[in-house]
């Protein structure tokens, strides 16, 4: 590739000045980034910007951009500094720069939705674990209910049992009641019978209620 082969409009500076002062803000200035004419001639970046300060290169105009002002130097202005082209490789290089910015764009994509999936993680892991610290509290209060049930339980065994045993000690004590009954009548009819001259039975329960004495 020639030098002619790259002569763009902005070999003419009047040109670019009428275009320039023509009010169209709007269009983007015509010429090469710093990237690009690194990536077309044989200069360095440094180099450029060192020019850029010392007003070296005509026609060159700084535009604003959100990533930081940039300039925009007309093609003449690098071809009049006696700059080399670097050949083919040219627009191969810009083509690769172009490439870059299209996958950084895209890395600034794919870091901000990683961002937003690890914050979406964190907040999902946050979540459990208020789940897990909430249901290991259910399960500690659920423990202590069935505590509490088993203890309860354990205490109406117990007072069954103790009702067992006082109806248990209730039913002998009648029987031993009915039984003093039976003996204290049974007495009672073997006095009758001795005062009335009839023969005298043995008390139902010997000794408990024994004979009189003879008169």
């Amino acid at each position: 590739m020639s030098s002619s082969d790259l002569t763009s409009p902005l070999e003419l500076p009047e040109k670019t000045e009428e275009k320039r002062t023509a009010g169209a803000s709007s269009v983007e200035p015509e010429g090469l980034t710093i990237a690009e004419a690194v990536a077309r001639f044989e200069v360095g970046a440094n180099t450029l910007r060192r020019w850029l300060q010392r007003g070296e290169l005509p026609g060159a105009v700084k535009v604003p951009s959100s990533k930081g002002d940039t300039y925009r130097i007309p093609l003449a202005a690098l071809e009049g500094r006696g700059l080399k082209p670097r050949g083919g490789e040219a627009v191969v290089a810009v083509a690769s720069l172009e490439a870059v910015a299209t996958l950084r764009a895209d890395l600034a994509k794919a870091r901000a939705a990683t961002e937003r999936a690890e914050a979406a993680l964190r907040e999902a892991e946050d979540r459990a674990r208020r789940i897990n610290i909430a249901r290991n509290g259910l399960a500690a209060e659920l423990d202590a209910e069935r505590e509490k049930l088993r203890l309860v339980s354990e205490a109406q065994s117990d007072l069954r049992r103790a009702l067992l045993m006082l109806e248990s000690e209730q039913q002998k004590r009648t029987r031993a009641e009915q039984e003093a009954a039976r003996s204290f009548f049974s007495w009672l009819r073997h006095r009758k019978a001795a005062k009335g001259g009839e023969a005298v039975g043995t008390p139902r329960v010997p000794g408990e209620f024994p004979d009189p004495p003879p008169r």
